[in-house]
């Protein structure tokens, strides 16, 4: 049976999206999150306040709660497909979310034992990590904003007390998508102890060959075998 592996992927996951931060958001991107935040609230705020009249029995409470909810959803919406993007375009152009060698699938799956490395796996496995580590915090901060508008919706209708069918709906569609951004964070949390993993992974054994001949390759260690060499 594998080893439990002490793996606080939760901490590290925000250590990790902490650090790329500021990375992902540049000073010219912050500008253009403040456009994308003020054109959100004029297009939000000001369209809903023009459909307004157009809505029968609504109080003044509740038209507000319809105004905000709007308006968040709009600015949510842009600042995710903002982070999105540019979690796409800062990946590296060969990289392969979740596609590595044969070979390298126990490397990551924290469950199983760490195989043997030669030098050229070791290499590609602490390159696919890196490069993860570089690729996810920007969309989990995506996917974490895109998630965030229902609950925050559901504290206006409960404030505003127009609490309707509706709000069950919205409950529901937050239940069932927010394992998304908290399933990128694992994955990335995760490389930390992928990384060490890697390292302590011992060498494959290796067939030196009848004496005399100077031949030595790397091996495949089969059922049995208790020594190499």
């Amino acid at each position: 049976m594998a080893e439990r592996i002490d793996n606080p992927w939760w901490s590290e996951g925000w250590r990790l999206v902490r650090e790329r931060l500021p990375e992902v958001v540049t000073p010219r991107r912050r500008r253009v999150l403040a456009v994308v935040v003020v054109a959100s609230v004029l297009v939000g705020g000001g369209g809903m306040l023009l459909l307004l009249p157009a809505v029968d029995d609504l109080s003044e409470v509740q038209a507000g709660a319809l105004v905000s909810i709007f308006t968040l959803l709009l600015m949510q919406l842009s600042l995710s497909v903002c982070f999105i993007t540019w979690g796409r375009r800062d990946r590296e152009p060969d990289y392969r979310a979740g596609r590595v060698s044969l070979g390298l699938e126990d490397v990551f799956d924290l469950g199983k034992p760490v195989p043997a490395l030669s030098p050229e796996l070791r290499e590609e496995a602490t390159i696919h990590v890196q490069r993860t580590r570089r690729a996810l915090p920007a969309s989990i901060l995506g996917f974490g904003l895109l998630q965030l508008f229902l609950p925050l919706t559901l504290v206006i209708m409960a404030v505003s007390g127009w609490w309707t069918s509706m709000a069950w709906i919205v409950l529901v569609q937050f239940l069932i998508n927010a394992w998304q951004p908290i399933y990128l964070l694992k994955l990335l949390g995760s490389t930390t102890v992928q990384l060490r993993r890697i390292e302590s992974a011992p060498e494959p054994p290796t067939y030196r060959g009848p004496k005399g001949w100077g031949i030595e390759t790397p091996r495949k260690a089969t059922e049995g075998d208790a020594t190499a060499g």
